[in-house]
């Protein structure tokens, strides 16, 4: 299903970009996640905790979600829906990369070899 979601946010992301101001159509994506936040208090059952270091992260990943807006709606106004979406979907190299050194998780021969096909694939988008 998040799949599915996903894919239908960027073919609408385009139409939207390619249709009305950039800024304009991130007002109406993003708006759409103030009843998100109904739900999740609704079936979290309780508010989250002001601060801590959990929460602190969660604000970290929204502004780093809603700051990469702008780029992903300029490049898809004058992009190819095809070749925006595909190298902003390899955002896991980035996840990746930060857990080799912050987290100091590892990774194997085959994961490095999927690694080096995702950057081949970028690199041969981006021709």
């Amino acid at each position: 299903m998040t799949m599915v979601g996903w894919g239908l946010w960027g073919f609408f992301t385009k139409l939207a970009a390619v249709h009305m101001n950039v800024y304009q159509a991130m007002f109406y994506t993003m708006s759409l996640s103030i009843p998100m936040i109904a739900i999740a208090l609704w079936f979290g059952g309780t508010p989250p905790p002001v601060l801590t270091r959990g929460s602190l992260y969660a604000i970290l990943a929204g502004l780093a979600v809603n700051v990469s807006f702008v780029p992903f709606f300029l490049a898809m106004r004058t992009g190819k829906a095809s070749v925006v979406v595909t190298v902003t979907a390899l955002y896991p190299l980035i996840t990746i990369l930060l857990a080799l050194v912050f987290l100091h998780e590892s990774i194997g021969v085959r994961q490095l070899i999927g690694m080096g096909f995702a950057l081949s694939a970028m690199f041969l988008l981006a021709l």
